[in-house]
């Protein structure tokens, strides 16, 4: 995987681009258990594009085209910057949309508890990135699941109250992903290239 991204063996695959983000996976406990709550707002009869499941994970930072060979520098840096960093659980819950559910181009889970650490942990990586020379975008930074976008048009969403409430669970963040993500007619498919620990 990044072995492969960075083999100095091979100087044309050194150059290639990669599309990048940093994020915290959702894994598969968590994506089984929240199965019956994808299907519930399914039901509703939403036009969406469906995130799959597999693919479920909140971004810290999305980085865009990166060379392949500066994929190990990108690492460490993450890496530096996070070593010694507690570990911390967040918990999901609670929809909303962007912009809005009344204009609604993107569905999403938000974050309750814990929402706060990761805000930090989004600064974190972003002056990792921007210490290896990747500022990345200039969004500011909303932790959330992306459980749908769009196909089209803005939609008005209304979502029943005990589906509106309802709690996905909690998850413990002790790691981060850079992931590559590869656009093509079925959706995007996802890669982890690296998972950084924090080592606290």
């Amino acid at each position: 995987m990044v072995e492969d991204a960075i083999d100095s063996s091979a100087e044309p695959r050194q150059d290639r681009m990669l599309r990048l983000f940093v994020a915290v996976p959702l894994w598969n406990e968590f994506r089984e258990r929240n199965t019956v709550h994808l299907k519930s707002l399914r039901s509703l009869d939403i036009d969406l594009k469906w995130v799959p499941q597999e693919n479920w994970h909140i971004t810290l930072k999305f980085l865009g085209q990166v060379p392949a060979s500066k994929v190990h520098d990108l690492t460490e840096s993450i890496g530096a910057v996070l070593k010694g960093s507690n570990l911390f659980t967040f918990s999901i819950g609670g929809l909303g949309g962007f912009p809005r559910l009344s204009k609604c181009r993107v569905l999403w889970v938000g974050v309750q508890e814990g929402r706060r650490e990761l805000i930090d942990l989004a600064h974190q990586v972003e002056e990792a990135c921007r210490d290896a020379g990747f500022p990345g975008d200039r969004k500011n930074f909303q932790a959330h699941l992306t459980m749908g976008r769009s196909r089209k048009e803005s939609l008005k969403i209304q979502v029943p109250k005990e589906l509106f409430e309802v709690s996905w669970g909690e998850e413990r963040v002790d790691s981060v992903a850079l992931v590559k993500s590869e656009l093509g007619p079925g959706g995007a498919k996802y890669e982890i290239l690296e998972t950084i620990r924090f080592e606290p």
